[in-house]
């Protein structure tokens, strides 16, 4: 059993980020300063989704973790029921 969002998933979620931050530049007529901020707001919302699912991916590990003990503890609670 592999752990973690696949490969392939993640080609997919990248390329969609991609293609929504196109589709949502190409949109726009003229390039005044608040479609450039709109479209960098896009960007780093779209960013900061892909990176919270990275953090997500080990959630056991990194800068963003939680201890396994608690989870440990839950899941025998589970088993008595």
């Amino acid at each position: 059993m592999s752990h973690g969002i696949p490969p392939y998933l993640w080609i997919g979620l990248l390329l969609s980020a991609l293609l929504l931050v196109a589709a949502a530049a190409v949109q726009i007529r003229a390039v005044t300063w608040t479609s450039a901020l709109s479209i960098g707001l896009l960007t780093l919302l779209v960013s900061a989704v892909l990176a919270v699912l990275s953090a997500m991916n080990h959630p056991f590990s990194g800068g963003i973790h939680v201890e396994p003990e608690p989870l440990k503890f839950a899941l025998q609670r589970f088993n008595v029921l």
